[in-house]
């Protein structure tokens, strides 16, 4: 099941994302930190571990090496960054 939970704008919820992995989640476990995916990944020059700075840099439309905007309206307060999307498994379903 796929739930949306609206877009993000500007920066909107990062502080949200990034912290989650410093939370009480989970009996104690923790959310593992984020990691770069994708093949947009290796043209922006990320790796490893999602970083505060380039995750907000990106959230603005912004490259994470400072080296200029990425979109047209790169900085706007109203820009739609992201979306917010949760997948998890309908409610019928358990295990015995």
């Amino acid at each position: 099941m796929l739930s949306i939970k609206g877009g993000i704008r500007g920066t909107g919820r990062a502080s949200y994302y990034l912290e989650l992995a410093s939370g009480d989640y989970y009996l104690r476990g923790g959310e593992p930190l984020g990691v770069w995916h994708g093949k947009g990944t290796k043209t922006l020059g990320l790796k490893g571990t999602v970083e505060k700075a380039a995750f907000h840099d990106l959230l603005l439309g912004f490259a994470p090496d400072k080296s200029g905007a990425l979109v047209q309206n790169a900085g706007a307060e109203k820009r739609q960054s992201a979306w917010d999307l949760t997948f998890g498994a309908p409610k019928a379903l358990s295990v015995p």
